[in-house]
């Protein structure tokens, strides 16, 4: 119940974020709290705030189609599952064991030239760290596979990776959380899990 919805000035949902982030935002008077948890507050020395569960920034912000390629995005664009074996690894409490997670590069760094490597599925030429060459996987996977393409490890990717939309990201992020009751109102049907 740490995560807060971020909304845009019209109230559609733009991302997650951590609580520290969305009273960042509340004190640089960037967003308001659209919706408090009830009878949750953060304390500090000089004020009580109430927790926020949705924040809507004052400013609209143009709805980016770009996502930064980092570890997050990458495992959320492949939601947080091994892209050779398909395990999403948990840990003891059944919470995601993000740390078991690698970033494997399907075209290994040892084959780029300048840089660059040709993705076999499609013959274009790609940075070799990029949306189109990254996935996440496994240790295991990731020992097995090595310096060697998949096919050359007897493995299959699950599908080729792809840069994807910030719509994406956000639809990925929400069905891996625990959607708050606070929330419902202001996410489309669509994104909702399924019970």
């Amino acid at each position: 119940m740490d995560s807060v919805l971020l909304l845009n000035a019209d109230y559609t949902p733009l991302s997650v974020l951590g609580w520290q982030r969305a009273v960042n935002l509340l004190l640089d008077e960037k967003a308001n709290v659209v919706v408090e948890y009830a009878g949750r507050v953060i304390r500090s020395q000089s004020f009580d705030l109430p927790w926020p569960a949705v924040v809507a920034l004052h400013r609209y912000r143009k709805h980016s189609e770009r996502v930064r390629f980092n570890r997050i995005s990458v495992i959320a664009r492949d939601s947080a599952s091994c892209q050779y074996c398909g395990v999403t690894p948990r840990g003891r409490n059944g919470r995601l064991a993000i740390d078991e997670l690698t970033l494997d590069h399907v075209v290994p760094r040892a084959r780029a030239v300048d840089g660059r490597v040709r993705l076999p599925w499609s013959g274009r030429r790609v940075p070799v760290t990029s949306w189109e060459n990254v996935v996440i996987a496994c240790e295991p996977c990731n020992h097995r596979k090595a310096d060697r393409l998949p096919e050359e490890a007897g493995m299959t990717l699950r599908r080729p990776p792809h840069r994807p939309s910030s719509r994406e990201i956000l639809h990925a992020n929400l069905l891996r959380a625990r959607i708050p009751e606070e929330w419902r109102m202001f996410l489309p049907e669509a994104t909702l899990p399924q019970s």
